[in-house]
């Protein structure tokens, strides 16, 4: 592996999966519900929808992860 030099490339493409573990997906339901929010029907749809939101600051605040499996770079 070689490491990316900052200002070596023009732009950056990386692809991967974003997605909410089981055990940490029922601790997120668990707070919904006591919060008196809608809990979500599954972590798929609970990390789409994580990454859709338009405050990145909530975003920030649930327990996703992130799976690389691609990194591109253009000179």
């Amino acid at each position: 592996k070689v490491p990316i030099e900052k200002n070596s490339f023009r732009s950056i493409e990386v692809r991967g999966e974003v997605y909410m573990e089981n055990a940490e997906f029922i601790k997120f339901n668990e707070t919904r519900v006591a919060n008196e929010e809608t809990p979500f029907m599954n972590p798929r749809n609970a990390a789409a929808g994580s990454v859709r939101l338009l405050d990145p600051a909530e975003t920030a605040l649930r327990p996703l992860n992130i799976f690389i499996y691609n990194v591109t770079t253009y000179m």
